[in-house]
């Protein structure tokens, strides 16, 4: 099964049976870098292999990350409700948005951020900024919150990725990144991230701090497809900081 070529993974994908499916993903840990891209889009490109992907993800022989955007829309295409639903149980949620501002926003911010731009950045200035505006939520190489995702091993020596994810942090939420809001019987309002339930408490995560509450005390729970990151992060920051901040996360 190794060397497994785009043709050879499309020729196992004419073939309508669930052990195929099965079979291509027990591979999936021994293939070579190189091999992934053509398995996965012919393990995407049946709804019933599409499903066991998705199970694979839910018990960890896939890691969530090996889908991205794209593999993602290929998933909502089949137009399966029960697949879609999966989907955002497991990997999570995607909002789109509007490709003429996504763009236009996109475009100004790396007009800002160029090469020659980034190389002028202060990066002790933008260590502080990220302590002050990231760390609360995020941890990197060790250090910061455990509210939102790690930063540590992500892309973020991309431009393109890092202005993805802070202009528009609600594109795409983790299944498990997903916002909470509790109302309790006491009347307190109270959101962040549930990281646990047990039969009579749940835990709940917010910035700086984990509460555990007796499930009995909540009235009501609802669930937002929205990331607790803000919009406007950058924006909110004058020009030179923000471009510091993109200095020191671009920084390996």
């Amino acid at each position: 099964m190794r060397d497994l070529s785009a043709t050879a993974a499309a020729g196992l994908a004419l073939f309508d049976d669930p052990a195929v499916a099965r079979r291509l993903i027990e591979e999936w840990p021994k293939l070579y870098g190189h091999e992934r891209a053509p398995v996965l889009n012919a393990l995407l490109s049946r709804p019933d292999f599409a499903a066991q992907v998705l199970e694979a993800i839910a018990d960890g022989r896939m890691k969530r990350d090996e889908l991205g955007l794209l593999q993602v829309r290929q998933i909502h295409a089949f137009r399966q409700a029960a697949l879609s639903a999966r989907l955002r149980q497991v990997w999570g949620e995607v909002q789109e948005l509007d490709d003429t501002a996504r763009n236009r926003a996109l475009a100004r911010w790396k007009g800002k951020l160029t090469p020659a731009a980034l190389a002028q950045a202060d990066l002790p200035q933008g260590q502080a900024t990220f302590q002050t505006a990231c760390a609360p939520c995020h941890r990197l190489y060790g250090t910061g919150g455990t509210l939102g995702p790690d930063l540590t091993g992500t892309g973020r020596d991309n431009l393109e990725y890092l202005l993805e994810n802070l202009l528009f942090p609600s594109a795409i939420v983790a299944a498990e990144q997903r916002q909470t809001t509790l109302t309790l019987k006491d009347g307190r309002v109270l959101t962040g991230i549930v990281r646990g339930r047990a039969a009579r408490t749940v835990t709940l995560e917010s910035v700086g701090e984990t509460t555990v509450l007796e499930a009995a005390e909540i009235q009501a729970e609802e669930t937002s497809a929205q990331s607790l990151m803000p919009e406007g992060l950058l924006d909110a920051l004058d020009e030179t900081r923000a471009r510091s901040l993109i200095r020191f996360l671009m920084k390996k």
